[in-house]
């Protein structure tokens, strides 16, 4: 549900800010856009943290874990098969695609021969009200059930639209491929966060999951260099379609890892 909402952002995300653009103009919607935040930073400044009292009702509260224990935490997961498969996908996602696809949506929208906000706006729209409809498809269906394969199978999914949509010369796959994409995005990101969190102890969720989180979304700085840095010098189509492949090789190569392994019964 978190990541369907997160998409749901991204959905109306651009028609939102937009608006805000056309109403008040850059400087001052930007400003008032920043602002949108202030309310979350200050509740979660205030918000106690408590750890898994639940499972431990006689524990007193814990330390709000830092970046040295979430290397730990890394540390203490090496052995568990899934658990490091499951970080190596995220990480590997983000390494390779990343935040940086949405950067790039005006250059293949160029590309394509619908430059323009309602070209761009489109391939925007394709990518999230993909991930919102592979969303609401896991949540209602239950058609993939959460196992290693089907993360794997997700990654894979998504690494294929992608390659399809860098290479392709019709604006018609071109959201096709994006649809399909943000589908298999969705599941690989859900079935990955609910084995990460499934599989830890209860004592030590928040921690791994935190560890996850700080993983998945700190190697997008490498983004810059593998999808910007390599798109300056090649061009960013072939650039997309180099990581999409490496994001393919590298899936299959932590399905090799992973087998034999068994993830706890997630249901």
């Amino acid at each position: 549900m978190n990541a369907t909402f997160r998409s749901l952002g991204v959905l109306f995300g651009p028609a939102a800010g937009a608006g805000l653009l056309l109403l008040l103009g850059p400087t001052v919607g930007i400003f008032v856009n920043v602002v949108f935040y202030l309310p979350m930073v200050i509740l979660m400044m205030r918000t106690p943290f408590t750890g898994h009292t639940r499972d431990e009702p006689e524990a007193s509260p814990r330390k709000r874990v830092g970046m040295i224990g979430a290397f730990r935490a890394l540390g203490g997961l090496r052995n568990d098969k899934v658990t490091v498969s499951m970080f190596a996908l995220s990480g590997l996602a983000a390494l390779t695609t990343g935040g940086a696809l949405q950067a790039v949506m005006p250059t293949f929208a160029s590309s394509l021969g619908a430059g323009g906000g309602l070209g761009y706006g489109l391939l925007l729209f394709a990518t999230g009200s993909g991930a919102v409809l592979g969303g609401f498809i896991l949540e209602a269906t239950g058609v993939l059930k959460p196992s290693i394969n089907a993360a794997i199978l997700g990654t894979l999914g998504f690494g294929t639209a992608l390659l399809i949509f860098a290479v392709t010369n019709s604006y018609l796959v071109a959201l096709i491929a994006l649809v399909i994409a943000g589908v298999s995005n969705m599941a690989a990101t859900s079935i990955g966060q609910s084995i990460v969190q499934l599989q830890a102890a209860p004592s030590q969720r928040g921690t791994t999951f935190g560890a996850y989180s700080m993983f998945s979304s700190g190697l997008r700085v490498g983004n810059g260099i593998t999808l910007g840095i390599l798109g300056a010098i090649v061009g960013i189509p072939f650039s997309m379609a180099v990581c999409a492949g490496v994001l393919l090789l590298g899936a299959l190569l932590i399905w090799l890892y992973s087998r034999g392994a068994k993830p706890v019964d997630l249901g």
